[in-house]
């Protein structure tokens, strides 16, 4: 959005659509000039920047948050086809399979270009982006389910899964330092002394304010430096969008999301990301949001699986039913009656765990460090009522483990009375029913991941479904193959552009990735190929 006089400027998180007053030239104390001036210098934000410099254009990034502890969200990298993970022994894909598979998921909705972009550049992106690295710290990035379960199925109920996901030490990268130097965040970190070295500015500690534009184009952006003065960023090429999601800000997540908004009951919804700044601004400027619905990780629905993310778990509501198949019962699961949804296992899940399919969520068995807090479940045997905590990989992450050596023991002790406890029985029993003949009849669960759950002790969880709360947001400003912002006539906006979780035309309604981390592989891919082309115009 844009005022009379064509200009934008701040706005306060609960009136987000409406721009502030522009900032008056005397208040402005300095300006510097580059070809690109990004706003961000998180994943997307310092792909960019580090591309950009590369192809010759001087580059400044501004970045709200101080150096030193700078944030960097997330810890894994979707992608295939990379030298890396073929010296890892990773199978190679077709990457127009990977486009078919991510526009089926996401129901046809994203920018095919764009997906297309990300599935044939994604591998040689990673390698590019880990060169800082060297081949001591390369050796600690794991691969996702590398070599894949024994039974892994291609498909499940017609999804492909891929293989390549990186997970880099440390953790979800937000944490800082690790022993060898090569978590997110640090290899963020080197890439932005990368771009450093080739003339790259960043000033931290500098939130964008507002963009400037001169004769419908955007040429500048306004930012406010620690001491409260202002700061002038010209830029001779473009603005690039980088600045994240609006997770962290509750009211265009409730304006912006009604799904999540009313499964959430109405309360305040809040995720781990940002606040909307750069969306905020380009609407401003007279762009336009995708339209939607806008998705996110998480909000709209839950893992199904309990600890293990797992297809093999039994999943039940309140009342003590089965709601879902359990591969496809992510969005469903929100929308059950009462605060929790229950999940069910037996002694044999260390056998189920061969059986997975390589998705998003999905307890990786290959991977020390996940069979280490998974074995723990055991010590539940004997808990009776009181059951047992175990810190596990996935959520619910610190869940009460229940364990009895019959399903009416079990159900007793995870709080199921009358005629929930007998529904409980009765659906372990038809379950494996289904199991054995090999056909779920009531909601046609693939058959290679219906297995008998009729080995004792049996084991149970449940989690909590009504919080309100969601990782970060996938949508944004609407843009083109090129990653220009459009405007209300689906036209580009000369001089802006938006990459990363600015951007939206990259998913659906929710998070399902075709491999795990295939948000972050976007932001490297995309903001890598953006940065790119703003240095050649």
């Amino acid at each position: 959005m844009a005022n009379a006089n064509n200009e934008v400027v701040i706005v306060k998180a609960d009136d987000w659509r409406q721009p502030p007053v522009p900032i008056p030239e005397e208040l402005y104390a300095q300006t510097y000039e580059a070809d690109v001036v990004i706003i961000g210098a998180g994943q997307s934000g310092t792909a960019a920047a580090r591309s950009a410099a590369e192809h010759g254009a001087s580059v400044i990034v501004i970045e709200s948050q101080g150096e030193e502890k700078q944030r960097i969200l997330g810890g894994q990298i979707g992608h295939i086809n990379s030298e890396f993970g073929r010296s890892r022994g990773v199978q190679r894909y077709d990457p127009i399979e990977l486009v078919r598979e991510i526009m089926r998921r996401n129901q046809y909705r994203p920018n095919v270009e764009l997906i297309h972009q990300y599935a044939y550049n994604c591998g040689d992106t990673f390698d590019w982006f880990i060169e800082p690295l060297s081949e001591e710290q390369k050796s600690y990035i794991q691969i996702f389910f590398n070599p894949p379960p024994k039974h892994a199925p291609e498909s499940v109920n017609g999804a492909k899964s891929f293989c390549g996901t990186a997970i880099m030490p440390g953790g979800d990268g937000s944490d800082g330092k690790t022993e060898h130097g090569c978590s997110m965040r640090e290899t963020v970190k080197l890439n932005q002394e990368l771009a450093k070295s080739m003339g790259a500015r960043f000033f931290f500690e500098m939130p964008a304010d507002q963009l400037l534009k001169e004769n419908g184009r955007v040429v500048g952006v306004a930012a406010q430096s620690t001491d409260g003065t202002y700061v002038k960023f010209l830029a001779k090429k473009g603005v690039l969008l980088a600045a994240g999601d609006f997770s962290a800000n509750p009211q265009m997540v409730k304006d912006l999301m009604p799904e999540v908004d009313r499964v959430c009951g109405g309360q305040p919804v809040r995720g781990m990301g940002w606040d909307g700044r750069g969306i905020r601004m380009g609407l401003w400027a007279g762009g336009r949001l995708d339209p939607g619905p806008i998705g996110a990780e998480g909000g709209n629905y839950v893992p199904i699986g309990g600890p293990f993310g797992g297809m093999f778990s039994v999943a039940m509501n309140r009342t003590g039913k089965r709601f879902c198949d359990e591969c496809n019962g992510r969005v469903l699961g929100k929308r059950q009656p009462g605060s929790h949804i229950y999940f069910v296992w037996d002694a044999n899940w260390r056998e189920r765990l061969e059986y997975q399919a390589i998705e998003h969520g999905t307890a990786d068995a290959r991977s020390p460090q996940t069979m280490e807090l998974l074995s723990k479940i055991d010590g539940a045997r004997g808990s009776g009522k009181e059951g047992y905590m175990v810190k596990v990989p996935h959520p619910p992450y610190l869940p009460l483990i229940y364990c009895g050596e019959t399903y009416e023991e079990l159900a007793e002790y995870m709080g199921f009375e009358g005629e929930a406890r007998d529904n409980f029985v009765a659906t372990m029993e038809r379950y494996n029913q289904f199991a054995y003949q090999g056909k779920d009849d009531d909601f046609g669960k693939e058959p290679a991941m219906l297995k008998p759950l009729d080995h004792p002790p049996y084991y149970g969880c449940s989690m909590e479904i009504k919080r309100p709360h969601m990782a970060v947001t996938n949508g944004g400003l609407w843009i083109d193959s090129d990653q220009r912002v459009l405007d209300e006539e689906l036209e580009p906006i000369p001089g802006l552009f938006a990459t990363g979780n600015c951007s939206g035309c990259r998913f659906g309604a929710e998070y399902w990735p075709a491999l795990p981390g295939q948000s972050i592989g976007m932001c490297h891919t995309l903001g890598r190929i953006v940065g790119r082309y703003m240095a050649q115009l």
